[in-house]
């Protein structure tokens, strides 16, 4: 993904012409942590450096293949700094990526493209490519683990907490840290059987960069009565300061419902006396008949009209046939014939193409992906619908299926291994796991 950054500066000249000419423009860029986990956010900070203050240079972004890009967006600064005894007018900005795989992942140069001035001639200047060093989860890894990177503390709270049999109520769910909390996925919530679940609104408040809480919310319909638990909520998190997995959980929450499902208060009948109605005199069945102006047996036409629709129907099949047996005949794509209704099936088609070339196996993951999405949402899915079809689903989870589609089709534009391949595998396992987990819930 390419995208162009404006920079504007107001216009100030900190040396004449001729000095400015002396003075070698560059740029550099840098991450906060070479060697982060999967998931967890770094820092990629620009530093644009010019002998004097430029207006409306244009920035081209690398495709930071391999990474997701935070929805974020930062103002760009600027600032003086003296870099070899040399005054320059310096530029910044910071993006907010996560590591998408384990493995060596390299940030291509961005280049910046400086326009003519009255008093110099326009310039291009490039960054230095970075690699970073992207470290995998250790092993074993816990089943309540969902995509929760960095520290931080879960909340769980009901209102109201006093019902009637079958009342609805809001479950609120609230994770506070620092982390990937742009990225949260929704833990998964257990309810007493034959209570309803309804997914609502889900709201992040940030405090800084990959600082803040995120807030998740359903609506419960409570199909129970007396002193009902809801069990806690569980939220299992990878620490990368620890190199460890924590597991933590909510309190539980008591309601009060009062009422059950049948009631035992009698039914109540009364009968309400009807007043005279006059019926009016029907004619016979032989004052009918004779008085009708239709005939008694309709004419032939009138059956030859029940041979059309038959006829038309009959014509159209013999004229398609050709096309469609030409169509079931063609041979279909290996990756149009991996289909998955389950996990289990979902894990089979996985596997079954990790020993294909990196590039086809990207593709088929893509197309794996989205037929799943499809079974689970009943709808026809595409690259340019996929967002819209799954605007039901929680905003975290939104954001991680679009992640693994992107970095599935971005394999035709950049080298992938079949490590990619595990790697993009396991991704799109725990994401259509989740997808599992929201529905039945």
């Amino acid at each position: 993904m390419i995208r162009q950054l404006v920079c504007l500066v107001g216009v100030f000249w900190l040396f004449t012409a001729v000095s400015a000419q002396d003075i070698a423009p560059f740029a550099e860029g840098s991450v906060d942590n070479m060697s982060p986990y999967v998931g967890e956010p770094v820092t990629y900070t620009l530093r644009i450096y010019t002998p004097e203050a430029i207006e409306n240079s244009m920035v081209t972004e690398p495709s930071f293949f391999g990474f997701g890009r935070s929805d974020t967006t930062f103002e760009p600064t600027t600032s003086t700094e003296t870099v070899d005894g040399q005054v320059y007018s310096v530029i910044t900005q910071r993006y907010l990526l996560y590591p998408i795989r384990s493995g060596d992942m390299t940030i291509d140069p961005f280049t910046i493209d400086v326009p003519e001035t009255p008093f110099g001639a326009g310039f291009s200047i490039s960054t230095n490519a970075l690699t970073v060093d992207v470290q995998a989860f250790p092993e074993p890894v816990p089943e309540t683990f969902i995509n929760a990177v960095g520290q931080f503390t879960i909340s769980a709270s009901a209102t109201p907490t006093q019902l009637t049999y079958g009342g609805a109520f809001t479950l609120t769910v609230a994770v506070t840290g620092s982390g990937n909390i742009e990225r949260l996925l929704a833990p998964l919530v257990t309810l007493p059987e034959g209570w309803q679940l309804f997914a609502g609104d889900t709201s992040l408040t940030e405090q800084g960069l990959g600082v803040g809480s995120k807030t998740f919310t359903w609506t419960v319909i409570a199909n129970g009565s007396g002193n009902v638990v809801i069990p806690a909520v569980v939220l299992s998190s990878f620490n990368p300061q620890t190199g460890t997995f924590e597991t933590q959980e909510t309190r539980p929450i008591t309601l009060n419902i009062t009422g059950n499902a049948e009631s035992d208060a009698p039914v109540v009948r009364t009968l309400v006396p009807l007043p005279t109605v006059f019926v009016p005199e029907l004619r016979t069945e032989t004052t009918a008949i004779e008085t009708s102006p239709l005939p008694i047996t309709p004419p032939i036409w009138f059956w030859g009209l029940w041979f059309v629709p038959p006829l038309f129907v009959g014509g159209m099949w013999l004229i398609r046939r050709p096309r469609t047996e030409k169509q079931a005949s063609a041979p279909q794509s290996p990756a149009r014939n991996k289909r998955a209704k389950n996990i289990q099936q979902l894990k089979a088609c996985l596997q079954a193409l990790q020993d294909n070339a990196p590039k086809d196996a990207y593709a088929d993951i893509l197309v794996i992906l989205l037929d799943f999405i499809g079974t689970k949402t009943g709808s026809p899915v595409t690259l340019e619908n996929l967002e819209g079809v799954l605007s039901d689903y929680p905003a975290g989870l939104r954001a991680e299926v679009m992640a693994c589609a992107e970095e599935a089709s971005a394999a035709q534009y950049a080298p992938v291994t079949r490590e990619d391949v595990r790697h993009l595998s396991q991704r799109v396992l725990r994401v259509c796991v989740a997808i599992e987990k929201a529905r039945a819930s």
